[in-house]
C-alpha cells in the first residue's frame, strides 16, 4: 500500500464512523486526504499528465454543485468526501467505486422503500462508498490487477 491507499482507507474509515454516528463527514480528515492527493499527485506526474487528475475530481465537484442547486438535499459533505477520494484513488478504481457506491445505495433505498418506511429519511452515503472501495480492490485483487 503506497500513501494515497493508507489515506484512502483511514479517509473511508473516519468518514463512515462519523456518517453512520452523526450523518455528517469529518472537515479536516477530509481535507488533510483531499490535499495528500493533490500533493503526491503533483510528486508523481509531470506537464501533459497533469490533467489525469480533473477526471477524479469531477464526480465530486458535480455532487457539490447539486448540492447547492438543491439547497442542501444532497449533502454537501458527500461531494467534499468524493473530492477528496477522486484526488487519491487512480481513476479506474474510483470510478468503480463510485459507481458501486450508488449501486449499493439504491439497492439500500429499494430495501427502506418496499419496507415502507415512512417519511422522507436520509441515510449515510460514506457507508456504501467504504463497502464499494472494498468491492472494486476485491474485483482488482481477483482479477490480477491490483
Amino acid at each position: 500500500m503506497d500513501i494515497r491507499e493508507i489515506a484512502a482507507a483511514g479517509l473511508l474509515a473516519v468518514n463512515t464512523i462519523a456518517d453512520v454516528r452523526e450523518r455528517k463527514i469529518l472537515m479536516i480528515p477530509t481535507a488533510l486526504a483531499f490535499l495528500t492527493g493533490l500533493f503526491t499527485f503533483s510528486l508523481t506526474v509531470h506537464g501533459s499528465q497533469a490533467a489525469e487528475l480533473l477526471p477524479g475530481l469531477l464526480p465530486g465537484t458535480i455532487l457539490l454543485l447539486l448540492s447547492v442547486v438543491t439547497r442542501g438535499e444532497i449533502g454537501m459533505g458527500d461531494g467534499l468526501f468524493f473530492l477528496a477520494l477522486g484526488s487519491l484513488l487512480p481513476l479506474y478504481e474510483f470510478i468503480g467505486t463510485f459507481l458501486l457506491t450508488f449501486f449499493l445505495a439504491g439497492i439500500a433505498g429499494a430495501v427502506f422503500f418496499l419496507r415502507k418506511c415512512s417519511g422522507r429519511k436520509a441515510f449515510p452515503l460514506i457507508p456504501y462508498a467504504c463497502a464499494a472501495w472494498i468491492l472494486a480492490k476485491l474485483i482488482l485483487i481477483l482479477s490480477g490487477g491490483g
